[in-house]
């Protein structure tokens, strides 16, 4: 139920090395603690990732899609572990700075990276609903 992402910088510049450190700890924290959590440092961002086991992405648009039957699902990605949910979602979209994998499964891919990117993205969507409500008014 409770999810947490570090992300870990350095003199203005991402800490690879200091993920790699947070992650072998918080490893051990959890299981040291019989906590049945997993920890991940996801290579696109180089942050630090931690969830309940058994517990992702795509399990949980799964669960929405009961809530919202008549809903289609977008996600916008960047890294391979985005790509579970391909099974559960509508349309998928890449940032710029997305793994070459999760670009190559994308419906559209933005040039700009990281929030520019996801802005680019959703600008995109607005541009795909403007047209289509043209042509259904028509």
């Amino acid at each position: 139920k409770y999810t947490g992402s570090v992300h870990i910088y350095r003199f203005g510049k991402r800490d690879y090395n200091l993920a790699k450190t947070l992650v072998t700890f918080l490893k051990k924290y959890f299981n040291d603690r019989q906590l049945s959590m997993d920890v991940e440092s996801p290579k696109s961002f180089g942050n630090v990732v931690f969830h309940p086991k058994n517990v992702n992405k795509g399990k949980a648009i799964k669960a929405m899609k009961n809530y919202y039957k008549d809903y289609n699902f977008v996600m916008i990605g960047d890294d391979i572990a985005d790509l579970k949910t391909l099974k559960e979602i509508d349309y998928f979209f890449a940032v710029g700075n997305a793994q070459k994998k999760v670009k190559e499964k994308a419906n559209y891919v933005a040039k700009s990276y990281y929030s520019q990117g996801v802005s680019e993205i959703l600008k995109h969507l607005n541009k795909i609903y403007d047209q289509s409500q043209k042509t259904i008014q028509k």
